[in-house]
């Protein structure tokens, strides 16, 4: 295995040890989305367009207390968008995971990581299948 697979499989394994962790070791609770808001400014650091930025307010309960944390929702090239253009409303549900430590700093995360951390988990266990089925090429021997 050459230098670039080498790290590819170390960096592999470093973003699923990271996501066994996020998803086996962290506290799960069901948040409601309980207010939105808004600010203008620049879509990326690298841009001077200008953006309208959404922010959902999530509302959960960890270890006993209710606790609120900001969310992305979305953004909209050109300012004063209205909030309905956001890509969360109030009253969505999601998923916030929190350290049973510090259940006040949560994290919501969206559907997408979560598909996104199954197909990355899956990878090896695909390989490894073609590798145990796919019948070996021929090797060219002295004819």
């Amino acid at each position: 295995m050459g230098m670039i697979g080498k790290f590819v499989a170390a960096a592999y394994l470093l973003g699923a040890m990271c996501l066994v962790v996020l998803f086996t070791f962290s506290a799960r609770a069901p948040g409601e989305v309980v207010g939105m808001s808004q600010v203008n400014g620049r879509c990326s650091r690298n841009s001077f367009s200008q953006c309208t930025h959404f922010n959902a307010i999530v509302q959960y309960r960890g270890e006993g207390k209710v606790h609120q944390v900001p969310a992305p929702a979305g953004r909209v090239r050109g300012e004063n968008h209205p909030k309905r253009l956001a890509t969360r409303k109030v009253g969505d549900r999601v998923t916030v995971f929190y350290s049973r430590e510090r259940p006040e700093y949560g994290t919501v995360v969206g559907q997408g990581i979560i598909w996104f951390a199954l197909c990355l988990l899956g990878i090896p266990f695909v390989y490894l299948g073609a590798i145990l089925v796919l019948p070996k090429p021929a090797e060219d021997g002295p004819t």
